[in-house]
């Protein structure tokens, strides 16, 4: 389900792609069975991909995060210390390098903040909870069911409504997630054009 488009500096980022529709045509129904597994391994390989994804990104949109707030930490107190520096004596360090340190800090948190970095990483958190959720509802609810043959219409119909109901909620929380990103995105929806539906996502 994954599309791998390679990034600057290799294939660190993975885009979210559109996954293979399910061509029923050809399903075999003679086998019930062979073929319900076949779609919720189908189902739950595509939100487990998705989950996988966000993860992904987490880890590095957490890495980012954490090393501009250091960095911002680590400036700001140098732009406090260097002024206290020369008040006590100390004229090693020109004093006005303390407001280019200070500037660096305030570069460092506007860049946080514009490309939503710190926010992406806690919607990423979000979205693998909520998929990680889903799959182990999921799979719960179809090992009940599957204690039993589907040798009915009505259980067939129950299952594929199980597993429609399943991507549809995972559907759900990639759109939201994709909106969300397209909305905060620092650049004119009418230069994005058609690129607004990340579909990731």
């Amino acid at each position: 389900m994954t599309e791998h488009r390679l990034s600057i500096g290799g294939d660190r980022l993975q885009d979210l792609g559109v996954p293979p529709s399910l061509d029923l045509r050809s399903a075999d129904w003679s086998s019930t069975d062979e073929t319900l597994a076949w779609l919720f391994q189908r189902v739950e390989t595509y939100a487990m991909d998705a989950r996988d994804w966000y993860s992904r990104d987490r880890r590095i949109k957490q890495r980012t995060s954490l090393a501009l707030t250091a960095a911002m930490l680590f400036l700001g107190l140098l732009g406090i210390l260097v002024p206290l520096m020369t008040t006590a004596g100390i004229d090693a360090v020109d004093p006005s390098w303390g407001y280019v340190l200070l500037a660096c800090a305030a570069g460092c948190s506007a860049v946080d903040r514009f490309f939503g970095i710190s926010t992406a990483w806690r919607r990423d958190i979000r979205s693998v909870h909520a998929i990680n959720a889903m799959i182990c509802d999921l799979q719960l609810e179809w090992a009940s069911m599957s204690r039993a043959s589907a040798n009915s219409n009505g259980e067939i119909d129950r299952r594929m409504g199980l597993l429609r109901d399943f991507s549809y909620r995972v559907n759900e929380v990639i759109i939201r997630e994709t909106n969300t990103w397209a909305t905060n995105l620092p650049i004119p929806a009418e230069a994005r054009g058609g690129r607004s539906d990340r579909r990731h996502t």
